[in-house]
């Protein structure tokens, strides 16, 4: 087989059809981080019931396509996932992200920054 890797050029591309698309930034988070991360999966594990939110998107380099939001808890809850989708509901999920538990009371607010970085194996 004939050696092959992801290019410069080709992962910039790639972020910045993500950017101007407009589509990759719904952001949800969930309670079910504990489970790990599978690139078969298609959703978080325990969605939280607030509405996805429109975060920002931005390129803070040639090859990271970034997703800045704020989720504001409409109950008391305990928040552990997130994930980027491209629909505010439904949707397909491009990232997820699992970290320790925020306990949140109603109200509260949660400032994610998401960063789809793409690198070839040598990076």
């Amino acid at each position: 087989m004939a050696t092959q890797g992801w290019t410069d050029k080709g992962q910039e591309k790639v972020v910045d059809i993500l950017t101007t698309d407009n589509t990759w930034r719904h952001v949800g988070w969930g309670s079910g981080g504990e489970t790990a991360f599978a690139v078969t999966q298609t959703g978080l594990t325990s969605a939280n019931p607030e509405s996805r939110t429109a975060g920002t998107i931005s390129q803070p380099a040639a090859n990271t396509h970034r997703v800045v939001a704020t989720i504001e808890a409409t109950a008391a809850r305990d928040v552990d996932e997130v994930a980027v989708f491209d629909a505010s509901t439904s949707g397909n999920m491009i990232l997820r992200g699992t970290f320790t538990a925020l306990a949140l009371i109603t109200g509260d607010r949660a400032r994610f920054t998401l960063d789809l970085v793409f690198a070839d194996s040598s990076e």
